[in-house]
C-alpha cells in the first residue's frame, strides 16, 4: 500500500503531538557550531512542513521529536522522497 502522507505532514503531526510550536522545535535544533544549526528557525521548519525543502540533519530532527521505532522508519522513508516542485511564477498576460 502506498504511503500518501508527505514528510511535511508527518513532521507537523509529530511536532503538534508533542505540543511544540515551530519556534520551539527550531530552538531544539539550533547548534551554534554548524551553519545549518545557526540558520534553524521557524521559517526553516515551515519550509520542511510544506515539503519545500528537507532538513540536512534528519537524525537531530528525529531525536528532537523523540521519533522512535516504526515511526522513525516512516520518518526517514518519507524524507527520502523528493520535495514538492516549486510553483513557477507566471507572467501576466498581455
Amino acid at each position: 500500500m502506498a504511503d500518501e502522507l508527505t514528510f511535511g505532514a508527518l513532521l507537523r503531526a509529530c511536532r503538534e503531538e508533542r505540543g511544540l510550536s515551530q519556534e520551539a522545535l527550531a530552538a531544539l535544533l539550533r547548534d551554534p557550531d554548524t551553519a545549518e544549526g545557526r540558520r534553524a528557525g521557524h521559517s526553516k521548519v515551515s519550509e520542511w512542513e510544506r515539503d519545500a525543502a528537507r532538513p540536512r540533519n534528519l537524525e537531530a530532527l528525529a531525536t528532537a521529536l523523540g521519533v522512535k521505532g516504526r515511526e522513525r522508519d516512516r520518518f526517514y522513508r518519507l524524507a527520502a522522497k523528493p520535495t514538492a516542485p516549486r510553483e513557477r511564477a507566471q507572467a501576466p498576460p498581455g
